[in-house]
């Protein structure tokens, strides 16, 4: 007859479990930030792949056209199929960048539907509701359409109401203004060195005598301290012959700082609306989709214009600033078709240098506020 084991079977106790938990919560703990970082980083290398394709693609726009995008009209406008590429085109240059990224099919949304205009509203709708995944960076938002106050539009109105009620494509990436004192979005109604449409198509098309100059781009005008020192702007048909600070100098697109609580705005003028997430991606040239760095005459403090991180509870009546949802640094496409992640902690004079296509680095010259 066997006997029975006396024999105890072994066990974990409460506090030999407990141990072990206690064990792989620190391991999860410790993992976690590297696991975020290392997302963070595939997002942000993604970014900077979506910023070269926009530059590459503004190049290619360069060779077929002779210039880069324009950067269009004003708010008032959106991109518009029939009217082709440069100063006649009063959308945004991501709007002209369509064809030249694979999206000639969006791009052609509308085309040839002027004298029908129930069929072009649907036509420009699908336009403006069909999301582009290369202008939205991973690290802020998904690309989708979102909700915006894109109001006062003068051709296309109906886009107004889809924006606020249902959402348009908007945009992560902004075009160098460059260094200038203002810029159109700055002072329509009040600088009079700019040409201004009043009445829609008709009266952007009629000559410009006898209303405000165009002076904007005439950097041989002493009279215009508003003429644009970038390389996309109002009405801009601009050819890299021109940039002659040097093509690997001279900034051409880049991320925009955009406070988090604006990453889904309402489309409403409450505590989510901001001047600077209030209109869609193909608008007319604005400070959604242009961005200057400081200049000696700018109507801003230099503290202003200082690139920086997303964050919230910053006060921006203006154009925010150059930046990013990365921690530490921006990505910023060049002319020559190279893409940088430059840092927060750019000196300022050295951005200014960046944007200004023209100026030679000559900010040594220029009488810098104290700090900088």
């Amino acid at each position: 007859m066997q006997r029975p084991s006396l024999t105890k079977k072994s066990a974990f106790t409460l506090v030999e479990l407990l141990v072990v938990i206690a064990i792989i919560g620190i391991l999860v703990a410790l993992l976690l930030p590297a696991v975020q970082s290392a997302r963070e980083a595939a997002r942000r290398t993604q970014c900077k792949n979506q910023v070269k394709q926009l530059a590459l693609a503004c190049l290619l726009h360069e060779d077929v056209n002779g210039f880069l995008p324009t950067g269009g009209w004003s708010s008032a406008f959106t991109g518009d199929p029939n009217r082709g590429f440069g100063e006649t085109q009063p959308g945004s240059w991501l709007f002209s960048v369509l064809p030249f990224i694979e999206e000639q099919g969006v791009w052609d949304l509308g085309s040839g539907m002027q004298g029908d205009p129930a069929a072009w509203a649907i036509a420009s709708t699908k336009a403006h509701q069909t999301p582009i995944t290369s202008f939205y960076c991973p690290s802020r938002r998904q690309a989708r359409v979102y909700r915006c106050r894109w109001g006062g539009m003068l051709e296309q109105t109906w886009i107004m109401n889809v924006a606020i009620n249902e959402g348009v494509v908007v945009s992560d990436y902004a075009a160098n203004v460059g260094d200038s004192a203002a810029f159109a979005a700055y002072e329509f109604s009040g600088a009079n060195q700019m040409w201004w449409p009043t009445n829609g198509y008709e009266g952007a098309d009629a000559p410009a005598g006898g209303r405000r100059g165009p002076k904007w781009s005439d950097t041989n005008d002493s009279d215009s301290v508003l003429y644009q020192t970038g390389v996309m702007f109002y009405r801009s048909e601009l050819g890299l012959n021109r940039i002659t600070d040097g093509l690997s100098k001279t900034y051409l697109l880049g991320e925009k700082f955009m406070e988090p609580r604006l990453y889904d705005p309402t489309g409403e003028r409450d505590n989510t609306f901001s001047y600077a997430a209030n209109q869609g991606a193909y608008a007319g040239f604005e400070w959604e989709n242009g961005k200057v760095a400081w200049g000696p005459d700018s109507l801003e403090d230099i503290e202003f214009f200082e690139p920086r991180q997303d964050t919230d509870g910053l006060s921006f009546e203006r154009s925010p600033p150059f930046g990013s949802a990365h921690p530490g640094v921006f990505n910023m496409g060049f002319c020559d078709g190279s893409v940088q992640s430059v840092s927060y902690e750019i000196d300022m004079r050295s951005h200014r240098d960046n944007a200004n296509r023209l100026n030679g680095s000559d900010s040594n010259s220029i009488n810098w506020p104290d700090g900088y």
